[in-house]
């Protein structure tokens, strides 16, 4: 008998990449059809307009649905699945969501006897796929041409003590933002990498209008590299790649970062990975969460 597993698709890029990944770890251990809704979980987004993004991937899905025929388009029969599945043993749950953001080991394994498995979530946590990391690193290379200048720079920042630094938002005091990072985290992050590495070379990733001029001047002294100033005009694809060639890295509260490091780190397996020890509870910007950071990281 084939068996399929459902995965909701939403968020920006790194949420994707969980679901993905999730999901995928799913029908390798379950021997299950992959099937990926790439529209009911963008149709509402009014507010970040956010889109599929996983086709820039080499990802390997069997079917994705980009109609309004999947079950999650579907409200009402959501709410009925949920709710009958709850009363089925683990074994035979068919429709599994999240109660949380944290990891939930108690979902792992459910729906196994159950020919259409439908998982809605985020899934946050190495723990989800770990068992398939390889797999899931090849999935996760560019499918898209990267042109021949960012492929050198590329090349360029894998073979130096390159760290990639994050920077996602800035404010001079987080305590009224609590979804930012101040200054004095990439202060304690960069003591830390100069305490393990010898004359690192940090690369600044950042989001339009994120680094306030007195940022700007602590990067400048410490001879920072700005990424937009050796490539213009960076498309997010091209960022990502390059935020992942580099050998270590200072994240921020953000899974695009996260995954960028997860990623150069399967390369370079010497990685150093800095994460802001901080925890936000809300929704799918949250952060600090049980799962979300792997032990091996450094939190600061």
């Amino acid at each position: 008998m084939m068996k399929y597993i459902y995965a909701q698709l939403r968020g920006g890029l790194g949420n994707q990449l969980f679901i993905y990944a999730h999901a995928k770890s799913i029908s390798v251990s379950q021997n299950r059809k992959l099937v990926l809704d790439t529209f009911s979980g963008f149709i509402n987004d009014e507010k970040y307009k956010r889109t599929y993004e996983l086709e820039k991937f080499c990802i390997s899905p069997d079917n994705l649905i980009s109609n309004d025929k999947s079950m999650f388009s579907r409200k009402l029969f959501k709410r009925i699945f949920l709710f009958l599945s709850k009363c089925l043993p683990k074994a035979s749950k068919f429709y599994v969501a999240e109660s949380s953001l944290g990891f939930d080991s108690a979902l792992l394994g459910c729906g196994v006897r159950s020919k259409h498995l439908y998982i809605d979530g985020y899934w946050q946590s190495e723990k989800y796929f770990e068992a398939i990391k390889e797999i899931i690193y090849n999935d996760f290379q560019l499918r898209i041409q990267v042109s021949e200048d960012i492929v050198t720079l590329g090349q360029s920042l894998r073979e130096s003590n390159s760290v990639s630094v994050h920077v996602r938002k800035f404010v001079n005091d987080s305590s009224n933002y609590p979804n930012n990072l101040n200054m004095d985290y990439y202060e304690r992050s960069f003591k830390l990498i100069e305490q393990k590495i010898d004359n690192p070379i940090y690369y600044i990733f950042s989001e339009p209008n994120a680094i306030d001029s007195k940022l700007r001047a602590y990067f400048s002294n410490k001879s920072c590299v700005f990424i937009a100033d050796l490539a213009s005009k960076l498309t997010t694809e091209n960022e990502f790649y390059l935020m992942s060639k580099c050998n270590h890295y200072i994240i921020a509260n953000s899974t695009f970062s996260w995954w960028s490091a997860w990623l150069g780190e399967q390369s370079s397996k010497t990685s150093i990975v800095v994460a802001p020890k901080i925890f936000i509870d809300t929704g799918p910007s949250g952060w600090g969460f049980d799962g979300l950071i792997p032990d091996r990281w450094i939190q600061t």
